[in-house]
C-alpha cells in the first residue's frame, strides 16, 4: 500500500539522522521485464559517513552518475552489458533527474585488460588522491579521460569497445572447450595506439576509386 506523503518525509528525516531502515526508491514501471526500471533506489543511508561531510545519506550510483555525467557535458558513453538493460536504467533514471538530451551509449561486454596498466578503480582512486597523478584525466593513467589527453579520438572508443565486446565472446567460447585453460582478454597498448591511428589516417586522408571508362555511363 502506497504511504502518505507525511509518512514518507518522517521516514526521510529518520535517513537524513542516520537511519539506515530505509531507502527511498522510484516507482517507475512495476510491470516491465526488465527489474532494474521497476522500482529503482535513489537514496540509501550508508554504515560509513561520507569523507566531505558526517551524513551518511548517500544517492545510488545508478541515480547520481547520469547527473554527473550531464553536469560534466559528457557525449559518448562506455556501460557495462551486464546485468542487461543498463542502458533502459540510464535513460530511465535521465527522466527522473529531468535530463533531456543522454548521451549515446555504447554497451561492452568488458573492457579488455589493458596489458602493464592498473585498471583497478580503488588502485586509481589511491593514485590520485596520495598525489602521484593530478587527476582522472591525468595523462598518466589509463582512464577514458586520460586518453583522450594523449590524442586518442572517440572513434578508436567505440573501435576497441566493439572489439572488446568480440574478444569477450571468444574467450569465453575458448573457455568452454578448453576447461581451466584461464584465458584472458588482454590487449597490448601498441595495438591500442595502431588502432587510433588508423582511425586518423581515414579520417585525414581523401579516399579515391578508379573506374573504367570503356562502356560507362553518366548517372547524372
Amino acid at each position: 500500500a502506497l504511504r502518505s506523503s507525511a509518512d514518507n518525509l518522517a521516514r526521510w528525516a529518520e535517513m537524513q539522522a542516520g537511519s539506515d531502515k530505509y531507502c527511498v526508491r522510484a516507482r517507475l514501471n512495476m510491470s516491465s521485464p526488465n527489474p532494474l526500471i521497476r522500482d529503482p533506489i535513489l537514496f540509501y543511508c550508508s554504515s560509513t559517513p561520507a569523507q566531505s561531510k558526517d551524513s551518511r545519506l548517500r544517492p545510488a550510483s545508478a541515480f547520481s552518475v547520469p547527473i554527473l555525467d550531464h553536469a560534466q557535458g559528457v557525449k559518448f558513453l562506455l556501460l557495462s552489458s551486464h546485468p542487461a538493460g543498463r542502458a533502459e536504467q540510464y535513460s530511465a533514471m535521465c527522466e527522473v533527474a529531468g535530463i533531456d538530451h543522454t548521451p549515446e551509449i555504447c554497451l561492452v561486454d568488458r573492457m579488455l585488460t589493458l596489458s602493464g596498466a592498473p585498471l583497478d578503480a580503488r588502485l586509481l582512486r589511491r593514485v590520485i588522491s596520495g598525489g602521484l597523478a593530478q587527476g582522472c584525466d591525468d595523462s598518466r593513467i589509463p582512464t577514458v579521460r586520460g586518453l583522450l589527453r594523449q590524442g586518442m579520438v572517440v572513434k578508436s572508443l567505440r573501435v576497441i569497445a566493439l572489439l572488446s565486446s568480440g574478444l569477450d565472446q571468444q574467450v569465453a567460447e575458448r573457455a568452454r572447450g578448453q576447461k581451466g585453460a584461464g584465458i584472458s582478454g588482454v590487449i597490448e597498448e601498441s595495438v591500442v595506439w595502431g588502432i587510433n591511428r588508423r582511425v586518423l589516417l581515414e579520417e585525414s586522408r581523401p579516399c579515391f576509386k578508379a573506374l573504367e571508362c570503356e562502356g560507362a555511363c553518366r548517372m547524372m
